[in-house]
């Protein structure tokens, strides 16, 4: 099996585009919550679930 240089250019593209789909979709923070953000963070999703 040898795949053509066409082959190869549409695989890296769709790479591509998905590595870009992935960021755009879930971006993520530059460093984990401490402590007291953690708590914060579940404190507003159980007012949300209660609403």
């Amino acid at each position: 099996y040898e795949e053509t240089a066409a082959s190869i250019q549409s695989r890296e593209t769709a790479a591509e585009q998905r590595k870009v789909m992935r960021g755009a979709m879930a971006p993520r923070p530059d460093r984990r919550p401490d402590k007291k953000q953690r708590r914060d963070i579940l404190k507003q999703k159980s007012h949300l679930s209660e609403s």
